[in-house]
């Protein structure tokens, strides 16, 4: 990736406007857009402004991303851990000290977690296939097939499968809990 590219990564991340950073770093809004479209080469002194005004370090604009920044994980790489209620819970291991984590719970017809997680957080679940019920403190709520839930994970929760046929979910969480 090059610098122009980064430095409008980086900006979108910190849900800044071209203006808002122009104005910060004493530029015109068209010089900006012409460095991070690659159409000029910005000097050492403006990347060091447009770096302290985006909060980063101007030597991360030269860096390469490390391997770490990139994960896939394949089918068969997953750690895997069913339950003797035929609940298997795939854990999508993210680099080390993510703060992400994400699940994939596939529950086989009419079954249920039965332990209740609270914990600090946020977390949202996404039914891939079938139906699931997901219980926030003493409410229940339907999701069907595409449809997301995100909670507050201070809320006592867990899921079930009231269905006759399996179902498939994806909970993304923080923190790590795994």
């Amino acid at each position: 990736m090059d610098i122009g590219s980064r430095l409008r990564r980086v900006r979108v991340a910190k849900h800044m406007r071209l203006k808002d950073v122009a104005e910060a770093a004493d530029i015109s809004i068209s010089f900006l857009s012409q460095i991070e479209n690659n159409k000029v080469n910005a000097s050492i002194s403006t990347l060091q402004t447009l770096a302290n005004t985006l909060d980063i370090q101007v030597a991360d604009l030269f860096m390469q991303h490390e391997t770490s920044d990139i994960k896939i994980i394949r089918k068969e790489q997953r750690r895997n851990y069913k339950g003797t209620d035929g609940i298997t819970e795939s854990i999508l291991s993210l680099r080390e000290g993510s703060a992400l984590e994400t699940t994939i719970i596939e529950f086989p017809p009419k079954s249920k977690i039965k332990i209740k997680a609270k914990h600090e957080g946020e977390e949202f679940t996404f039914v891939i296939s079938g139906s699931i019920n997901v219980w926030l403190d003493n409410q229940v709520f339907k999701l069907n097939e595409g449809d997301i839930i995100y909670y507050i994970s201070l809320l006592e929760h867990t899921w079930e499968n009231t269905e006759n046929e399996r179902a498939v979910v994806l909970v993304t969480n923080t923190p790590v809990s795994f």
